[in-house]
């Protein structure tokens, strides 16, 4: 089992003897459920906890913002099926006080090398979003598996955590879990780091033009995100006539088809798409607001991002997360989630001002200290 350290600290070294708790992830892949455990490990080595990240593929767009004094440890074998007998000697080993995992594929994992380890570990399990629109968009093959195992191993947890109300209700109405193993947790976003990184220089300035106002996107480009409704909603507005542009940050498995209807739509020079960009926030505070027409979240941490930097922000009414975040539309616009007319117009009142940015003092919820707190309860206290 391959074990490179990510640059030792000495707040790492005088964790040693402390809680050791586990965080294991399938890769450092670009998605949201990644950037919130990276995170979270940062917080946790600041509690003065040992942290280990396990993952399956030591690879992925953040493998570069993995938090000082982490340990990562790569179990192998590229998914997380094929690394449970590498996750049971592993936790024979290090014997930490807690591991907790977070996407379906890793959570099972996680809970049979728990079983099969017979150490005394307490296993928490995240899911980043809802069964009920996971189990729609997967394959035969996996549903099958969902349906039949999850009820079954994830009673076995000592909790099961979900990044909002809305995602805790279908986790429940899916697995038929008891409510007191469902837990609440918000996804932790400094706001103070996030306004630091809206004054850096964006990587590409040139992508933003002063002359035309700017909406920007951002995540991986997926069915999940709606980008295909956000090319037809720009279509409409440049048969209108209007001026603007579209900045797309992000990369994923739909950028040819993307990129083709793009073209159909002649819409090059109005919708510009750069790429995954390790800041994406520099061009968020520049721009005339956030446009976001998911079809489906847990609790998206762009959105949050977004509102951190200061700008009107407006997105889907989907499952789950945004009417949460938003405060019911107190923060920012929400509109019908699937229509590409009620996405044009949120759009042209981005354009045209007149959404309003958000309060500043919505964001405590979100606080790091505050979900550290939550999770150093469950994980070790």
């Amino acid at each position: 089992m391959e074990q490179p350290v990510n640059a030792a600290s000495g707040n790492a070294r005088k964790a040693h003897a402390a809680a050791r708790v586990a965080l294991f992830i399938p890769s450092f892949a670009g998605g949201g459920a990644e950037r919130v455990f990276l995170r979270l490990a940062g917080l946790l080595i600041r509690e003065g906890l040992a942290v280990d990240i396990l993952v399956c593929r030591d690879d992925g767009e953040y493998r570069n913002i993995i938090p000082e004094g982490v340990r990562v440890i790569n179990l192998g074998g590229g998914k997380p099926s094929r690394s449970v007998t590498a996750l049971v000697r592993y936790l024979k080993q290090e014997q930490p006080r807690a591991i907790l995992s977070t996407l379906t594929h890793a959570n099972l994992a996680a809970l049979a090398a728990v079983a099969l380890s017979r150490e005394r570990v307490r296993c928490v399990v995240r899911d980043a979003a809802s069964p009920l629109d996971d189990l729609i968009h997967d394959t035969p093959t996996d549903r099958f598996l969902k349906k039949l195992l999850v009820p079954r191993l994830y009673r076995r947890a000592h909790a099961v955590l979900a990044p909002s109300i809305g995602v805790a209700e279908g986790i429940r109405q899916t697995y038929r879990l008891p409510e007191n193993r469902i837990r609440v947790i918000y996804n932790p976003v400094d706001a103070a780091e996030i306004r630091h990184k809206c004054r850096e220089k964006p990587q590409q300035a040139d992508l933003l033009d002063p002359a035309l106002p700017t909406l920007v996107a951002v995540g991986r480009l997926c069915y999940q995100k709606g980008y295909d409704l956000l090319l037809e909603a720009c279509g409409r507005l440049k048969a209108e006539g209007r001026r603007f542009r579209l900045l797309i940050l992000g990369e994923g498995e739909l950028r040819a088809p993307l990129e083709a209807r793009r073209t159909e739509l002649g819409l090059e020079d109005e919708v510009l798409m750069p790429g995954f960009m390790d800041n994406p926030h520099a061009y968020i505070a520049r721009s005339a607001g956030y446009i976001s027409a998911s079809r489906w979240e847990g609790l998206s941490n762009v959105l949050i991002e977004a509102l951190c930097c200061g700008v009107p922000v407006a997105v889907s009414d989907c499952r789950y997360g945004q009417r949460e975040i938003l405060e019911e539309g107190a923060q920012g616009l929400l509109f019908n989630t699937g229509d590409v007319t009620s996405l044009s117009v949120a759009m042209s009142a981005l354009l045209d001002g007149r959404v309003d940015p958000p309060d500043e003092q919505s964001l405590g919820r979100f606080a790091p200290a505050t979900i550290c707190r939550q999770y150093r309860q469950l994980l070790v206290e």
